[in-house]
């Protein structure tokens, strides 16, 4: 029994070192890489932009603002705001700050996703060259579209754009450790996983907010993602029918977020509710398209899909050294630890990188003295999520 414990141990921690490898090779990649933009275009796509609302009449005047602000011919934008199932003055407000209202009733299909799929579905007859779906809680840079126009016509036309998704900080000197960690996390999602996959063409994921969609791609893969996470959902799809997703960092969407742990709580648990599901489903998908397709990247994808939860490496880290700690009468004893001090090495990198090279302006390092207290935040998250806790619901998030 001794011995079984021992090997598997080493199974484990050789694991958790190989994940680590994984995660810390893009991350170098992506500070090696840095920002990328792409020329100016010849010409500037239409844009039909599309933001869906549950509730949100307190804070979609700004969103709104920001797209009429756009430094972007007027007439090549048309902007509707998705009113869906909402109790509140979302509609009216959204209409007085100058946007079309699409007003949806639909309470036994309720969700982001479905209220995308029947938006896209009646704009069937409309005119425009891609969509771009924004958040109801967003501000988008000046030259967003711009930057986006300029991406389009440098990729391939079927390219489904993604810009760079960021929270709002506080004010400077204000921001607090879990604050600091989540925008820490955040742009390390950006420059460490999509700039890198973008740059090798790599399968990547859709964050949901601030990204753009071909109409000839939807003809190809039209949207049917119902799920909480409706967004990478979607990009499996996309993947699967060798659809690229590109990041394009110059066009930057803020979204402002939740500054109380309480308030995040909710949020992170249907998120990584939805995460789960889709690992658990997609993945195993994706291996055996990857095989039958002869496409290596969709079988690497099944290994990102797997990985885009940091906690389930740092888990596997500290399995290694509890079967370590069962072991320590057997001669694997001393490999399981070198192993498992490897990852937790290349684990510190990688949190030294987040914090000092994924953002223009580096984070402060203080806050690496909280990692205990949030790592136990979004792991008591995700095993909440695992017993699927509000995996179906789709609520407006206290801002």
């Amino acid at each position: 029994m001794a011995h079984a414990i021992a090997i598997a141990g080493v199974i484990v921690a050789a694991a958790a070192l190989a994940a680590s490898i994984y995660i810390l090779v893009f991350a170098l990649w992506g500070v090696r890489l840095g920002p990328r933009r792409s020329p100016a275009a010849a010409s500037l796509p239409t844009f039909l932009l599309l933001i869906p609302a549950h509730n949100e009449s307190a804070g979609i005047g700004p969103t709104i603002q920001s797209v009429l602000a756009q430094n972007y011919p007027r007439d090549r934008i048309r902007l509707v705001t998705i009113a869906d199932n909402c109790t509140d003055d979302t509609a009216t407000v959204a209409a007085q700050c100058g946007s079309e209202v699409w007003q949806r009733t639909d309470t036994e299909n309720r969700g982001k996703g479905q209220a995308l799929a029947w938006a896209l579905d009646r704009a069937d007859s409309i005119p425009f060259d891609r969509v771009l779906i924004v958040d109801a809680d967003s501000i988008l840079a000046p030259d967003f579209l711009r930057e986006m126009a300029n991406a389009s016509a440098a990729l391939p036309p079927n390219s489904v754009l993604q810009g760079r998704y960021e929270f709002s900080p506080s004010p400077q000197g204000t921001a607090g450790w879990f604050e600091t960690f989540t925008l820490a996390s955040k742009a390390a999602e950006n420059s460490f996983v999509y700039r890198p996959r973008s740059s090798a063409s790599l399968v990547n994921l859709i964050q949901g907010n601030g990204f753009s969609i071909p109409r000839s791609t939807l003809s190809i893969v039209p949207f049917r993602a119902t799920s909480v996470v409706e967004d990478a959902e979607y990009a499996i799809s996309l993947a699967i029918a060798n659809v690229p997703v590109h990041l394009v960092e110059p066009a930057r969407v803020l979204s402002r977020m939740t500054q109380n742990l309480n308030d995040a709580a909710p949020q992170r648990i249907r998120w990584a509710s939805g995460i789960f599901q889709l690992i658990f489903g997609a993945s195993p998908r994706l291996l055996f398209q990857g095989i039958r397709q002869r496409r290596w990247q969709l079988i690497e994808a099944s290994l990102m899909l797997l990985l885009t939860s940091r906690v389930l490496v740092v888990a596997v880290t500290l399995l290694s050294f509890v079967l370590g700690a069962l072991s320590l009468s057997q001669p694997q004893f001393r490999v399981i630890l070198a192993l498992a001090l490897a990852a937790v090495l290349l684990q510190t990198i990688y949190l030294v990188l987040m914090f000092r090279k994924s953002a223009t302006t580096p984070f402060s390092m203080n806050g690496l003295l909280f990692m205990p207290a949030y790592l136990a935040v979004v792991s008591f998250s995700q095993a909440l999520a695992l017993i699927g806790l509000r995996r179906k619901r789709w609520a407006r998030t206290v801002r």
